[in-house]
């Protein structure tokens, strides 16, 4: 979920060693660092500080450099041939991130700016059976101003978006196994092609791919601007507008879903006199993180205008680790659309729904070991706005044939389901998660006829994937 004003961006960077002090010169939440009190040594802490300011004039803005390295070995079977890849997890993706911040004339309005940048290779999300390094280049995720005060909340425009930060509300996830698994199923193994069962070589291989059926509707990204409200007793929100007015999305939140590492720094804070946000529990004895969207997508090239509402609520008790987390939403079509058949229509709705129960236990003294189960089901995704390319690839024909006599013309209908089940292991003094997922993918596509008859459809290969790796902060 979203955080309020600069608070948001000193928790983000609290890790890193070079602004520890300036953190709590700046009234900053907390502190990660273990061994000695913050301002114990603040000449150095200063010094150290002016050392890495960034100079613009006469002024001096702190800044932090941090960021995430995560590569695992994703292996796949698609029924009909199998393969492993080296690959960038885009659960929790491999990004550098530089960021900065201010207070304004000594008051307590703060400014700042996010950089974030992500190698584009080998991701998780976008190789194929038929190319395991997938796109090359770099991405900028994030690039973008932000102005905040911590009673009016925060502004922000630039680039905003498309970071491993949890600002999406179907992505509330306290179970400590993003990196492993989350709603967000397309990010691992979504680029790859659905097989024909009957078919041979590459001419089993469908235009369609698993990220065509699955979508966990996470919200707008993009070039727009964006305002948090301030966060009162755990609740807050956020609205967001661009790309000429296109996008929109406006969301309520409750509960932080920050990574259990920084909670036991919230924790201990608390245990050292200094005062943590106020964030009741709804329920005694258990964290919840819980959200709800509503937005719209208009005049994209890809896709027609549409509207969605999804949210999240993740649960988790503290005593026992027991903890479940579900997700779901549902999209539907704004405007009519021209099909297939030449003629405008409006294309079925669709929704999906993900569970996720999961337990976290502390079984070794380097961290935390979380365990996890996951259930989704996707349902139209793939529907009649399928171009003939889909169309022909699930018939098993030419597009030429397509919406001719008895020839199907439209996908009438789709669901994707998938099973999967994984582990994470916390290795508190490196940073580092290790991590292991299997996931069981299905799916089933109904074909109709220019008439709306039924006709056809092809068999489906199941799809499996089991990832191993590790992720360490930085």
């Amino acid at each position: 979920m979203a955080r309020n004003g600069g608070l948001r961006w000193l928790r983000r960077l609290s890790k890193v060693a070079f602004l520890g002090c300036s953190v709590a010169c700046l009234h900053a939440p907390r502190v990660t660092a273990a061994d000695y009190s913050c301002c114990a040594d603040l000449d150095a802490r200063i010094a150290e500080l002016e050392a890495t300011a960034a100079r613009s004039g006469t002024s001096k803005v702190p800044i932090g450099i941090g960021g995430t390295l995560n590569y695992a070995i994703l292996s796949w079977d698609d029924g009909l041939s199998g393969d492993a890849y080296v690959v960038d997890n885009q659960n929790y993706a491999t990004s550098l991130e530089i960021a900065g911040f201010q207070d304004i004339a000594d008051s307590d309005w703060y400014a700042g700016f996010v950089l974030e940048i992500s190698p584009l290779v080998a991701l998780s999300s976008d190789v194929s059976q038929v190319d395991g390094m997938g796109s090359r280049g770099v991405d900028v995720g994030e690039s973008y101003l932000w102005i905040s005060n911590d009673s009016f909340g925060q502004l922000a425009w630039g680039r905003i978006g498309g970071s491993s930060d949890v600002d999406n509300a179907t992505e509330m996830d306290l179970s400590e196994t993003r990196v492993a698994g989350y709603s967000g199923v397309e990010d691992v193994g979504g680029g790859f092609h659905v097989v024909r069962t009957k078919a041979k070589g590459r001419d089993a291989l469908t235009p369609v791919a698993w990220g065509d059926l699955i979508d966990h509707l996470a919200g707008v990204d993009g070039l727009i601007a964006r305002y948090d409200t301030p966060n009162v007793r755990g609740l807050g929100g956020w609205a967001e507008w661009g790309m000429s007015g296109d996008l929109w999305e406006v969301a309520l939140a409750y509960g932080d879903p920050a990574p259990l590492e920084d909670v036991e720094d919230l924790e201990d804070l608390e245990d050292e006199g200094e005062s943590a946000p106020p964030q009741p529990p709804l329920i005694k004895g258990f964290r919840t993180a819980a959200a709800i969207s509503f937005y719209g997508i208009g005049n994209q090239s890809d896709s027609p205008d549409t509207r969605a509402v999804s949210g999240s609520v993740s649960m988790l008790h503290e005593a026992s680790g027991l903890n479940l987390t579900i997700a779901g939403g549902q999209r539907l079509f704004a405007k009519a659309t021209k099909l297939n058949d030449g003629a405008l229509g409006t294309p079925q709705d669709a929704f999906f729904y993900y569970i996720k129960p999961g337990l976290i236990l502390n079984v070794v003294d380097a961290g935390h070991t979380a365990f996890y189960t996951e259930y989704g089901s996707w349902h139209d995704f793939l529907g009649a706005a399928a171009d003939k390319e889909a169309v022909a690839g699930l018939a098993g024909f030419d597009a030429a044939q397509v919406c001719s006599r008895n020839k199907a013309c439209l996908v009438s209908g789709s669901q994707a389901r998938i099973f999967g089940l994984g582990a994470v292991q916390r290795i508190d003094a490196a940073e580092m998660n290790l991590f292991v997922s299997f996931r069981h993918f299905q799916a089933d596509v109904d074909l109709a006829d220019k008439a709306g008859g039924s006709v056809p459809s092809a068999a489906l290969n199941d799809f499996i994937t089991v990832m191993a790796g590790a992720a360490i902060d930085f």
